[in-house]
């Protein structure tokens, strides 16, 4: 059940594996990290910001996988 205000944020996995050039993956942990500071942010500034620090993590490397974002928020009656 989801109540007024409730956020999903839904992505593929092409997120969590861009590497660096050092083959360091962005990652579950650093994900739930970066969703945990911007929680008070709109739905587009989350996935905008999410989009630019993967890209920031794999500077200089191809991207591997699709990339695939999607928050939504809940404004409907419980």
């Amino acid at each position: 059940m989801l109540a007024p205000g409730d956020r999903l944020f839904l992505y593929t996995d092409g997120v969590t594996e861009a590497f660096t050039k050092h083959n360091e993956a962005y990652g579950d942990e650093r994900l739930e990290r970066f969703l945990e500071q911007y929680q008070g942010f709109s739905i587009e500034e989350l996935v905008k910001g999410v989009l630019t620090e993967v890209n920031e993590h794999s500077f200089g490397v191809p991207q591997s996988d699709d990339i695939t974002l999607l928050s939504i928020c809940f404004n409907g009656r419980t």
